[in-house]
């Protein structure tokens, strides 16, 4: 009794999240009538676990029209909801995509042209202030101490002003590589949560899984909705059945139990005749 109603619930449950899923997956189809296909969709989904309940309940005494009409509204019905959860899965994984491979990929190339063009310039800079740390040393070399002297004195201004620029330079270069840092664990958080579809391309496709990502990920969606709404619809045919049983046993003891009273009876009165002669 308990597993029937189990049953039952499940059945619920099951049709609920992939109406749940249907109805979002259509609605970002048709993003213009948000609400207009909420309700639709609902009403559609509704419709389908009654008429699957009816048609079960009812398939030897329906009329063949009405049967089959709702035998191909069920089974359309099911193929909407399926088209709607693999609207909805698709959108959640292209959002992934685009976030992964677009937007901070390529901010962390910019990021990453950045930190190459501002190293360089702290290279030329650093260049520049070693040409001028060594103008005394060359002067010396060539005889001339206090010429040097007067030459370093003259470019000490330049130098400070080469330091300063260095500074500002490594002071940017230290923001530009810790957003970098930022962007990376992005970028991995993201790889971490489309791992698993990544270990199943490689499984169908082997080496040549990263060109068939999108492929295993239709797969995958495929395979989820062959089993999702079709489950929902044969554990309810499922619960029905189960319930028909119980009825059927139920009428079933209560005719026995009728016939026996009804034998009771018979016997009651035929007592009284005998009697009564």
């Amino acid at each position: 009794m308990l597993l029937d109603y189990l049953v039952l619930a499940v059945a619920l449950i099951l049709s609920g999240v992939a109406a749940y899923y249907s109805i979002i997956g259509l609605a970002a189809i048709f993003s213009g009538a948000f609400f207009s296909i909420v309700l639709m969709g609902s009403a559609l989904e509704l419709g389908k676990l009654v008429a699957a309940s009816w048609l079960y309940r009812n398939w030897s005494d329906a009329p063949k029209l009405i049967k089959y009409y709702l035998v191909v509204a069920v089974i359309i019905l099911m193929f909407i909801t399926s088209m709607g959860i693999f609207g909805y899965l698709s959108k959640a994984h292209l959002e992934t995509s685009a976030s992964m491979t677009s937007d901070v990929s390529a901010e962390l190339q910019t990021l990453n042209d950045t930190i190459e063009s501002k190293t360089n310039t702290k290279t030329l800079v650093d260049r520049q202030i070693q040409n001028i740390d060594n103008t005394l040393v060359k002067y010396i070399e060539l005889g001339s101490v206090t010429k040097g002297l007067e030459e370093k004195r003259r470019l000490d201004g330049e130098r400070k002003e080469l330091e300063q620029e260095r500074k500002a330079v490594e002071q940017g270069l230290v923001e530009l590589k810790s957003k970098r840092n930022k962007l990376e664990s992005e970028i991995r958080k993201i790889e971490v949560e489309v791992g698993p579809l990544k270990y199943i391309a490689e499984l169908i496709y082997g080496q040549d899984a990263e060109n068939h990502f999108d492929s295993a990920v239709r797969l995958v969606i495929i395979i989820l909705i062959l089993v999702f709404d079709p489950l929902a619809v044969i554990l309810l045919i499922a619960a029905n059945y189960k319930f028909t049983q119980k009825d059927q046993k139920k009428q079933f003891d209560d005719r026995i139990k009728q016939l026996k009273k009804m034998k009771k009876d018979s016997i009651m009165i035929n007592k009284k005749s005998v009697f009564k002669l």
